[in-house]
């Protein structure tokens, strides 16, 4: 027979994990943090005599912050964190717009530098750093007057959804009303939250959290959050428990330079104020009904489960700086120097007492033959009474420099090989500055020393901020129903992540890394003459404006510089203009253009030639006509003449034809 999952219990099975996690987090794991942070801060060991010196010395806080630049260098001095890998030909835009939107988001809407941060201190600091991802409704109060509203404007304002009335006047003699309003707008955003050591909770004998079963972040919270997020008030108050009184190892440190107090006597004004134990968890359930184990996001309060929903992940990622093999809880940088920094301070405070003692040791005297006030007076110049010579006699003192200077080295040697941090590659070191040390042999300390640095940098970007991006994928994907409209790559575009397809493949652009700017322009100048050498080859062909695009975003990206589309513009947008001709190209094309020339003008040589023939052909034509028709007339004039000269003859008179 199948059984229903049911609320209690669900219940039970959270409270009894919870208990069995507070079982060994708040024992050995807690102290153990406790003494980190102790120690980060340079307290006190507890063993400090007076009278004695009790310096300490700042191993811990020296090898943390030493790492901490390199890190946030290496993960901050690039455009992106990371970037979406496209999953076929027709991804590639929606994966970079994927990249390009997520790592907005990340900068911009969850302060992504303070999360990561302090998310990597907390690992480097705690063994483990803990971040919560998940989808917050976010409500903004906006508040607007009206005046001189009529009743009728009045009563529309009212029927309005989203709008409150805070208050509303009426003028006696005009009847008109003032009013003020308010307007609740609701803004959904992911959020990454850092998780407190103590807060977290995790499966004994976990290897991770994804396979853990049983994960938890158990805090503190007002009656009144719990309403905001929507959960009821009566559920609150029948299920309220109590906040823990019993202090925290882990809390008391970090909250103990300078000291601050628990506060667990907090004032209330009203009864939401007052604190309760909430518990979110994470919990693997085997279902009957369905015959497979579930991931329950749980909500609850006491015994009480406020909300439960099927994930598909857990919304917890952790840091380690040195991961342990099948085991959840790592080591951290602190670990590594912990006992250095208890030895150094030691021999600290012994060459500090040496050094007292022998500026004002201890005396031998006779007693009754020395006067005492006047030894106790220890006045530079001074004088000693005594009644008689050698009554006062200095003991004498060992003098430890000779032996623990050089220990002190070696010590300061061994931090340096465990954490990779020294002066030479911060850059202190003078000697390796002006010595005859060879470029080349400091070059090769200093990334030997960086390969420490790097493989951290490595596994956080590996086992943490790949997790982190791709759950705030998912979460934009789930719940961003809206066109989100944000400027990416110097342009406003709109955003629609809910038409995103599932990512579950990115790279994290650390590794070749963003660690070392000076190294990475020096290769790009390499590649660049590499390049142009290649252009002078018969092989030219094979360089195109996308390559030449891409080498001078590199260039200008680590020279600095966040948007390189404000130096150079982009191929696939721009048309490309016709090319310049050359010397050569501008001589062939003058000397075609002049033989083009010469050759109309030869045309129209031999062209004005044949018109001339034709006109002297003309002129010859119609002077063979004129001399035709100057005969035709001599003949007719001829004839015209015969035939007076006969009429003359016939009649006896002059005749004139014609006339």
């Amino acid at each position: 027979m199948t059984k229903k999952i049911t609320d209690d219990a669900i219940a039970q099975a959270v409270r009894r994990e919870v208990d069995k996690a507070n079982s060994w987090q708040d024992g050995e794991l807690a102290d153990q943090q406790a003494d980190a942070l102790k120690l980060y801060f340079g307290e006190p060991f507890g063993n400090e005599k007076e009278g004695f010196s009790q310096v300490v010395t700042r191993d811990v806080l020296e090898a943390v912050e030493g790492i901490m630049p390199e890190l946030m260098k290496i993960f901050t001095s690039g455009d992106n964190y990371v970037e979406f890998d496209p999953q076929g030909p027709e991804d590639v835009e929606a994966a970079e717009q994927a990249t390009d939107y997520i790592n907005y988001i990340f900068s911009r809407r969850v302060d992504g530098f303070s999360v990561l941060y302090n998310w990597m201190k907390d690992a480097l600091l705690m063994k483990n750093g803990i971040v919560q991802v998940g989808w917050t409704e976010e409500e903004r109060v906006q508040f607007h007057r009206f005046n001189e509203l009529d009743d009728d404007e009045l009563e529309l304002l009212e029927d309005e959804d989203d709008i409150s009335i805070v208050s509303k006047d009426q003028d006696e003699e005009t009847g008109l009303w003032d009013v003020k309003v308010s307007r609740i707008d609701k803004i959904g955003k992911p959020f990454v939250e850092l998780v407190p050591s103590e807060e977290f909770r995790i499966k004994e004998r976990s290897a991770n959290i994804q396979t853990a079963g049983f994960t938890a972040r158990v805090r503190d919270r007002t009656v009144g959050e719990m309403i905001e997020d929507g959960f009821d008030e009566e559920d609150l108050e029948a299920a309220a428990v109590a906040t823990r009184t019993d202090d925290n190892a882990v809390s008391d440190a970090r909250f103990s330079t300078p000291r601050e107090e628990s506060g667990d006597a907090k004032a209330t004004v009203t009864d939401f104020d007052k604190e309760i134990e909430v518990i979110e968890a994470y919990i693997d359930i085997f279902d009957p009904k369905d015959s497979r184990t579930k991931l329950y996001h749980v909500i609850q309060v006491g015994n009480k489960v406020l909300s439960k929903e099927e994930v598909q992940t857990v919304g917890f990622i952790n840091l380690s700086p040195i991961m342990v093999p099948h085991k959840f809880t790592g080591i951290s940088i602190a670990d590594l120097v912990q006992d250095i920094q208890l030895i150094r301070s030691e021999l600290y405070r012994n060459t500090l007492d040496n050094l007292a003692l022998t500026n004002a040791g201890r005396y031998a005297v006779i007693e009754g033959q020395v006067n005492l006030q006047d030894l106790l007076d220890n006045k530079i110049g001074g004088i000693v009474r005594q009644k008689q010579q050698g009554a006062v006699q200095q003991l004498p003192t060992p003098q430890l420099g000779q032996a623990t200077f050089p220990f002190l080295q070696e010590l300061e040697k061994e931090k340096e090989d465990r954490v990779g941090v020294s002066k030479m590659t911060q850059g202190l070191d003078s000697n390796a500055l002006t010595s005859n040390t060879a470029a080349t042999a400091v070059n090769q300390v200093m990334s030997a020393a960086q390969q420490k640095i790097l493989l951290i940098a490595r596994v956080f970007a590996e086992t943490g901020i790949k997790e982190l991006f791709l759950q705030l994928h998912a979460q934009a994907k789930a719940h961003q129903d809206k066109t989100d409209v944000v400027r990416l790559r110097g342009k406003f575009v709109d955003v629609n992540p809910f038409d995103w397809s599932d990512r579950y493949d990115m790279t994290v652009t650390v590794g070749i890394g963003n660690g070392n700017k000076d190294q990475q322009l020096y290769h790009l100048n390499n590649i660049t003459q590499l390049l142009q050498q290649i252009g002078n080859t018969k092989f030219g062909y094979l360089i195109n404006a996308t390559h030449v695009h891409s080498l001078a975003r590199e260039h200008i990206k680590n020279s600095g510089y966040k948007n390189p589309d404000q130096f150079i513009g982009d191929p696939t947008e721009i048309q490309e203009p016709d090319p310049q001709p050359t010397p050569e190209m501008v001589e062939a094309q003058a000397a075609k253009i002049k033989a083009e020339a010469d050759a109309q003008a030869q045309k129209a040589t031999i062209g004005l030639k044949a018109q001339e023939f034709e006109l002297k052909k003309g002129q010859q034509q119609l002077d063979a006509q004129n001399q035709q028709l100057e005969m035709a007339k001599f003949e007719w004039r001829k004839k015209v003449e015969a035939a007076e000269l006969g009429l003359e003859s016939q009649q006896g008179r002059p005749v004139g034809i014609g006339k």
